[in-house]
């Protein structure tokens, strides 16, 4: 098993854990920054939004991986593009969390 194989399951695996550990607040597990922890109902809904979106890019990077020998490509390439796809990942589930977060309390004040 490659090691991109291991960090696409590790992925899948991160995201059933965020997604089971929305109900309490907690200092370990989690999507954790100054948004979702400011009270509980943010908490809840970073959890959810973000563990499915890292959930839906580790089945993702797990499916390239696994069609990306049929078409013939440099492993070299391969490696290349799924760290790539990992940082660009990661980064947009980041910004698209906090700006949902942002949204909801905005939404809140309202």
């Amino acid at each position: 098993m490659s090691e991109e194989m291991i960090i696409s399951i590790f992925f899948i695996a991160i995201g059933v854990v965020v997604l089971l550990c929305k109900n309490n607040t907690n200092h370990i597990l989690g999507y954790r920054t100054y948004m979702s922890m400011k009270n509980q109902s943010n908490w809840h809904y970073a959890q959810i939004y973000s563990g499915k979106r890292i959930l839906i890019l580790g089945v993702i990077l797990l499916i390239l991986l696994i069609i990306a020998p049929l078409f013939e490509i440099n492993t070299k390439l391969i490696s290349t593009l799924y760290g790539i796809g990992i940082g660009v990942g990661t980064l947009l589930i980041i910004v698209a969390t906090e700006i949902a977060l942002n949204k909801k309390e905005k939404e809140k004040e309202q």
